[in-house]
């Protein structure tokens, strides 16, 4: 049998004089490693480097530019320092006061302070923050006595969660006295019906999602509350018109009618509401009864309905409902001037119940806008109407557009189906390119009930108007009514047809 061999060899051990040696030594090379890697990450520490202080400064600047597109109010405005109050922020129902502050000194903190809490650092080793301020100088909103604390709905998205625009509106509202109670698309549609039964008026504005607000709006259209609405895609819902338009960006808004509680603090004319992106106007089917206080682009915007009153769908209003046609694209109420804020603010008022109601409108003609198309210049069209009742004429309203150009507006007695003596006329009005909804006033007229003809003509050839085939009749006559005014007596007529045009009259009943 082999035998296997196997050889074992040992290593010489260290001494202790060796070992203490070594130990000595990896402890310094220890410690040096140790500095390097301080040294190293000191170095790459993110509060050191240009690009992180450059980032947190914007970070604080956008949180300061946040608060101060909600501020409600100024108590300290200085170049280093600004105290300001914002809405509600902890449910206490009480605005919050904020304050951002710099000493001015190098290497010093931004400080904030919340609710005069303790100001804490948000910015450490500042350089520079200076604060500068654009004033303008907004005539107050004139409160009437009698509202003191009527409850408002605000319908809002999320009422846990507030937009800047919609708690910018409700501290604008409650700067005019008003309790305002937010609900949301996001509560129980069952709670915000019933909360809204409740209250004194409901606010719709345009930040609302057209969309999710479909099923709550449904159910308020019924509500014996008064309605405010700001937003255009509602304006079928309640049943304003069947149609809007938003091709207008004009800024102004012309007061047609200031004897109404909304509009009787204010002057008639066109007049600029602020710097607001765009507006919109009525058009289509309009409400029969509808008020009109103001036009846009010549056509229906700032508009009431009484309750009771006849819709265009054929249905009557539940209760006092007003149309504000400054509510498009989320409109910012940063951004409105006094007047603006005056109208929104007396709106309110008005669909709580305060002021008279309107009188009673109605009209007579053809408010439809029909699909066929023609006009020409230097022609005096007429459409045979039915007054139902008597009645005191107040306005005129034609369809009609194509150019920008002028117009006028007139009505004749009917003498055995022609058109006979003229009864009042308009002064001149004026057309877009687009065909749309004008309307001119006339001198108030007493009319016996009756056939008339309802007449307009253009000064452009390019100017058109709408009409159908078949209706009670038409007539033409040639002659020059915008510059030389409507022939007192019609006389012959040039053609003949047996359409309706798109022209009716608004008559208020005695």
């Amino acid at each position: 049998m082999k035998s296997i061999n196997v050889k074992m060899s040992h290593s010489r051990g260290y001494s202790l004089v060796e070992l203490v040696i070594a130990m000595s030594t990896t402890t310094v090379l220890l410690a040096g490693l140790g500095s390097a890697v301080i040294v190293s990450a000191r170095s790459f520490r993110p509060e050191s480097m240009v690009s992180y202080s450059q980032s947190s400064a914007t970070a604080v600047e956008q949180d300061l530019m946040s608060d101060l597109r909600l501020a409600t109010g100024f108590t300290e405005r200085t170049n280093k320092s600004t105290t300001f109050s914002v809405p509600d922020r902890d449910g206490d129902g009480r605005p919050e006061t904020l304050r951002y502050a710099w000493s001015g000194q190098f290497g010093d903190p931004l400080t904030f302070s919340f609710n005069a809490a303790q100001a804490i650092p948000i910015a450490l080793d500042v350089r520079s923050f200076s604060l500068s301020y654009t004033t303008q100088a907004i005539a107050g909103v004139a409160l009437p006595s009698e509202q003191d604390g009527s409850k408002i709905v605000l319908l809002v998205n999320d009422s846990t969660s507030l937009t800047s625009r919609e708690a910018i509106r409700k501290a604008m509202f409650e700067s005019w006295n008003f309790v305002v109670v937010t609900l949301g698309l996001n509560d129980d549609t069952q709670s915000v019906v019933a909360e809204s039964q409740e209250a004194d008026a409901i606010y719709v504005s345009s930040a609302l999602n057209a969309v999710k607000a479909e099923t709550i709006i449904s159910a308020l259209k019924t509500s014996r509350t008064g309605v405010v609405n700001e937003h255009r895609e509602f304006v079928d819902d309640f049943g304003f018109a069947s149609e809007t338009d938003t091709s207008s960006f004009t800024t102004n808004l012309n007061l047609t009618n200031n004897t109404h509680y909304v509009s009787s603090t204010s002057n008639s004319g066109s007049q600029s509401l602020g710097s607001q992106n765009r507006q919109f106007w009525l058009k289509g089917t309009l409400a029969a009864n509808l008020n009109t206080l103001g036009t846009v682009s010549s056509n229906p915007g700032l508009v009431t309905v009484d309750p009771d009153e006849l819709l265009y769908d054929g249905g009557r209003a539940a209760g006092r409902r007003v149309v504000l046609p400054w509510g498009v694209d989320n409109a910012d109420p940063t951004r409105w001037n006094s007047l603006c804020q005056t109208l929104t603010c007396r709106a309110i008022e008005w669909a709580t119940g305060l002021g008279e109601e309107s009188p009673d409108l109605k009209f007579f003609g053809f408010n439809t806008v029909f699909s066929s198309q023609n006009g020409t210049s230097n022609i005096q069209y007429s459409t045979l109407a039915t007054l139902p009742e008597n009645g005191k004429l107040k306005s005129i309203s034609a369809y009609v557009g194509g150019a920008v150009d002028q117009v006028r507006f007139a009505i004749y007695r009917d003498n055995k189906g022609q058109p006979d003596q003229l009864v009042v006329q308009s002064a001149v009005g004026n057309t877009t390119t687009s065909l749309a909804w004008v309307t001119l006033t006339v001198p108030d007229t007493n009319l016996t009930a009756g056939n008339y003809w309802l007449a307009f003509s253009f000064r452009n050839s390019s100017q058109k108007y709408r009409f159908n085939s078949t209706g009670t009749g038409e007539r033409n006559k040639s002659n020059a009514a915008v510059a030389n005014g409507f022939s007192s007596t019609w006389g012959t007529s040039s053609s003949s047809f047996n359409g309706s045009r798109s022209i009716y009259a608004t008559y208020e009943v005695p």
